[in-house]
């Protein structure tokens, strides 16, 4: 059998890249924790260490400048998927701002959308018109008028609480109205 022992003055690096991280994990752990402040990444960096390792043209030339070049290869790899993750961030609030702002132009420029918006509003028109009077009158004092509940109580000399499950009542109502008529979920927000 083979002596596996490192020689004096000789790199372990080559051979097994996985028994050489998994030997240096413990610290490398903190290293990579304390970098990206994410329990969740340091499995993701510890791969792509040892990627990086079993790439690497220059392997260090002795078990002293393991560590070092292990911490190294370790931040640099922190630092990439803090600034992918960055990048990714970005892009997801660039394409949420473009769709909060685009789908208002789009309802004003495209007729698709401006034919739809004015189907939806007539749905709405009538099912508001199918509730009775005094659960329209309900829903239009809280969310025309924008009265709260104490003073919805008030007009109808009622507790809040009566006013609240009242007001519960008619959004429930017209929700079903809603549904009969073909409104999806969506165009009830």
């Amino acid at each position: 059998m083979p002596d596996t022992r490192p020689i004096a003055g000789h790199c372990p690096v080559g051979n097994d890249i996985p028994a050489l991280v998994d030997q240096h994990r413990s610290w490398l752990t903190r290293v990579v924790a304390a970098r990206t402040g994410s329990r969740d990444a340091i499995d993701e960096v510890l791969q792509e260490v040892a990627l990086a390792v079993t790439r690497s043209e220059n392997p260090p030339a002795c078990d002293e400048q393991v560590r070092p070049w292990l911490c190294t290869i370790a931040i640099r790899q922190c630092a990439l998927l803090l600034r992918k993750a960055g990048r990714a961030n970005r892009l997801v609030s660039r394409a949420t701002a473009q769709v909060v702002h685009g789908s208002r132009n789009e309802l004003r420029d495209d007729p698709i959308f401006w034919l739809l918006a004015q189907e939806s509003e007539t749905l709405v028109r009538r099912s508001l018109d199918a509730l009775d009077e005094q659960q329209r009158g309900l829903l239009v004092w809280k969310y025309v008028d924008g009265l709260t509940y104490p003073e919805i109580s008030r007009r109808l000399g009622v507790s809040r609480h009566v006013a609240e499950y009242r007001v519960v009542v008619a959004k429930k109502a017209l929700r079903k109205l809603f549904l009969d008529m073909g409104l999806a979920e969506e165009g009830m927000a």
